[in-house]
């Protein structure tokens, strides 16, 4: 009779349990139903009434929104429904999507600007490096090795910009005329600094660099 008892017991449980996961999933399906309704909703309404004041209070609720969703699906139906309501000041801009879209590209870019910062940074290292060989190789004079820093410099800083832009980027023989277009500028200063044996083996120390970090350059383009 013990075991029957404990059998009864043990099957409520269970039942219990089952009721309260089958609970749980229809609201936190019903709040995802209610998120698409509302986003469809705003996309149709025209109206736009204090956008800028209202995308700022967007993104401060934003955040605390994301923070207490892990919380939504362990409470309890009333608190599940509050949270439904509230759903309509997070939505209530018709440019949410698009200030969502910026702020994704807003974070990529952080990203590709650090990358680019990183290697413009190792490029200027190892062009300084080179430089001061070549300073003491050669018999540069102080105003020869400052004018070439400042020439190599120049020239890593044009080349970052030109990979910011997304148009040097897609259209490849625009791109590369324009990269191109600053080495020879860059050696055409070079050369009003140094005299024509000094300029010979910066020049041949320019290939080898452009053979080693520009293996795509043209052999006919380098310097």
């Amino acid at each position: 009779m013990r075991t029957w008892y404990w059998l009864v017991i043990i099957l409520g449980l269970g039942a219990f349990i089952l009721y309260r996961s089958y609970a749980l999933d229809a609201r936190v399906d019903l709040l995802s139903k209610e998120v698409a309704r509302l986003g469809t909703a705003q996309l149709r309404n025209n109206s736009s009434v204090n956008a800028e004041k209202r995308l700022s209070d967007l993104e401060a609720k934003y955040e605390s929104f994301t923070q207490k969703m892990g919380g939504i699906t362990n409470a309890d139906p009333k608190s599940a429904n509050n949270a439904i309501a509230n759903l309509d000041a997070l939505i209530a801009t018709k440019h949410f999507d698009e200030r969502v879209l910026s702020l994704l590209d807003a974070e990529k870019q952080k990203a590709i600007d650090t990358q680019l910062k990183w290697h413009r940074d190792a490029v200027v290292k190892y062009r300084m490096d080179s430089l001061n060989y070549f300073a003491n190789d050669q018999k540069l004079t102080a105003g020869q090795l400052s004018a070439l820093r400042a020439l190599l410099e120049d020239e890593v800083d044009k080349m970052v910009e030109m990979l910011r832009n997304p148009e040097l980027i897609t259209d490849h023989a625009k791109g590369l005329a324009a990269w191109i277009r600053v080495i020879r500028e860059t050696d055409k200063e070079a050369g009003e600094v140094l005299n024509d044996q000094q300029n010979k083996v910066f020049r041949h120390l320019r290939r080898l660099e452009q053979q080693a970090l520009m293996p795509w350059l043209p052999e006919k383009d380098r310097s």
